[in-house]
């Protein structure tokens, strides 16, 4: 019973695998096949994540080197910059150091003991100075130019000077004790003819 048992239980399994194994062969070749895709669907993936990857790196690359074209050309006018604003702060400094030569006053020291009338005067007086300087910049040919506009503009600023002081003969005087009419008055008739300089240099 048992030997025919067993061969009967056995004859049972061949059958059911031959009924079974048709099936089970397109399962795994289905399964083999989507495995398969799947592989090859990650491995696009990468292909495209490193060709993007790649990609990206030469853009970046790329906006860098255009940054640094575009910073080393706007500092290609910095030595032309720095010429002249040493110049103009040069012209400035001699300015200040004749104009104060020139005047009766002492007006540094009138500042110093808090003199608002001096200071309006020289402040103002500097400014119809500075701006014939920067229309000199601004079309000078070059610094010799420049220079030479400059140093007109500080003519100017002493004609004016000597100008102001016809219809107030006392103007040093009246600076130097703190009335601000006449402080006034010269700051903006030299502001005034500092504009008119820096308008007649252009042509």
């Amino acid at each position: 019973m048992t030997m025919s048992q067993g061969r009967d239980d056995g004859a049972f399994e061949n059958h059911a695998a031959e009924r079974r194994s048709p099936f089970d062969g397109a399962a795994v070749a289905t399964t083999r096949l989507r495995t398969n895709l799947r592989s090859a669907c990650t491995d696009q993936r990468i292909v495209q994540c490193f060709n993007q990857t790649n990609q990206r790196r030469g853009r970046t690359r790329f906006s860098f080197a255009r940054r640094i074209d575009m910073i080393l050309q706007s500092l290609a006018g910095l030595p032309a910059f720095l010429v002249y604003f040493c110049t103009a702060l040069l012209s400035v400094i001699a300015y200040l150091f004749v104009y104060t030569r020139v005047t009766p006053h002492d007006e540094f020291q009138l500042i110093r003991d808090n003199d608002p009338a001096a200071a309006i005067a020289l402040g103002l007086s500097l400014l119809g100075f500075v701006l014939p300087v920067v229309s000199a910049i601004a079309h000078a040919a070059n610094v010799v130019d420049c220079l030479i506009w400059s140093i007109i503009a500080l003519i100017v600023q002493i004609i004016v000077y000597y100008i102001v002081k016809i219809p107030v003969p006392n103007l040093s005087a009246r600076i130097a004790s703190g009335e601000l009419a006449p402080a006034i008055w010269l700051g903006l008739s030299s502001l005034a003819a500092g504009a008119l300089n820096a308008a007649c240099m252009i042509y």
